[in-house]
């Protein structure tokens, strides 16, 4: 039997992992505004990377108020244009 696939608010998931990895993170959802192409086109690119965008987005949070240890999210290689 196939998986279902549901499309979050911020990433592509199984909708047993949605529950299970919102129960057991201890942070809070902090809305941010943006342009639905802006976000589509974030969860496009962390998804050809194979990433979650709202990991790289709290990566690029820490290494923006300079963290100690923090690093810049890593960015994926340009593609060509269709």
């Amino acid at each position: 039997m196939p998986e279902h696939v549901v499309r979050t608010y911020c990433t592509r998931v199984t909708a047993v992992g949605t529950v299970r990895r919102v129960a057991r993170q201890p942070t809070k959802p902090r809305p941010v505004r943006m342009t639905d192409e802006l976000w589509k086109a974030g969860l496009d690119t962390a998804d050809a990377a194979g990433e979650n965008l709202p990991d790289a987005i709290r990566d690029f949070v820490a290494w923006y108020a300079r963290i100690p240890g923090s690093r810049p999210p890593r960015r994926p290689p340009v593609q060509p244009p269709a």
